[in-house]
């Protein structure tokens, strides 16, 4: 076994091809989802920190150089491991290697790192309490549908209209993210890069608009043909359509083009939010696995 830094796009491809291995084998998402690692890849030149998707990104191979384990960050101070589960003996090394590289020193001058672990892995869990991690109160939802069970026909509300979103619609949809989420680092040009994702959907990055032109909702459902799933991120309401059904219709449009492509399953990932939670369970995606952050002070 060994270990060294992302190099290119070439690396960038094996990861996907162990994201996508990983969750055949575990029927899980142990591991991060694609469209996670490709906004990573593609959003992150103005998402702020570096300017190369590369940097603190270490890598884990055999000997016969295939990649089994892959750290990475998401923003200062988190650390994400990404592991094949018959390499899991690896992860000592790379929480102690993200502890010097991907740690990071808040206003306060104490150096923090964070991992996000699945409350089912006993085996990270373990590893980090050994370490000095502790669990803290944050937390956030996996949840599932089968695309199987029956879902109604939503009828679009009047005053609407829904097309798929295009790379001219970019700082309509930089707009609404920063707004419904509270931030303030997405941009145009971001959200123009991620067209050039490898599994970017731009048939299925669907929109409701009003007669004015303002984006009212929108739904992002990714397909991944090697497993059969769909992932819906992101999904987001404008603050003034709310209560009027307009997630409902987008994911069950959405839900059909799925089925019409062969998905068994579709996902979507919730924080500890009631409504977005509430919303989800009233479409049938049941809760299949919570992650919770566990931080430790260096």
């Amino acid at each position: 076994m060994y270990s060294r830094g992302c190099r290119d796009d070439r690396d960038f491809e094996e990861i996907r091809r162990l994201l996508i291995e990983s969750y055949a084998l575990n029927q899980r998402f142990h591991n991060w989802w694609l469209e996670r690692i490709e906004g990573n890849r593609y959003h992150r030149p103005v998402k702020g920190g570096s300017t190369d998707w590369r940097t603190n990104i270490r890598l884990w191979f055999t000997d016969e150089d295939k990649l089994v384990g892959v750290v990475n960050p998401e923003r200062h101070g988190v650390a994400f491991i990404q592991i094949h589960p018959h390499h899991r003996r690896l992860e000592p090394e790379m929480v102690e290697w993200a502890e010097g590289n991907i740690a990071h020193a808040g206003v306060d001058g104490v150096k923090r790192l964070s991992f996000w672990v699945y409350g089912y892995d006993e085996t990270r869990q373990r590893l980090l309490e050994s370490r000095g991690y502790t669990k803290t109160g944050a937390y956030g939802c996996t949840r599932r549908r089968s695309l199987k069970v029956p879902f109604p026909e939503a009828a679009l509300p009047e005053g609407y209209s829904l097309r798929p979103l295009t790379e001219e619609d970019s700082r309509l949809v930089a707009d609404s993210l920063n707004l419904i989420f509270g931030r303030d680092f997405h941009t145009e040009e971001a959200i123009c890069n991620m067209y050039n994702a490898p599994t970017f959907p731009s048939d299925l990055n669907l929109a409701l608009f009003t007669g004015g032109g303002t984006l009212a909702s929108f739904a992002t459902v990714w397909y991944h043909p090697a497993n059969n799933i769909g992932v819906f991120e992101p999904v987001g309401i404008h603050p003034d359509h709310r209560r009027r059904g307009l997630s409902t219709v987008l994911m069950h449009h959405a839900m059909r083009k799925l089925v019409e492509l062969g998905a068994d399953y579709v996902y979507v990932g919730t924080g500890s939010r009631e409504a977005p939670n509430r919303l989800y369970e009233s479409l049938g995606f049941n809760e299949v696995d919570t992650s919770y952050e566990w931080r430790r002070n260096l």
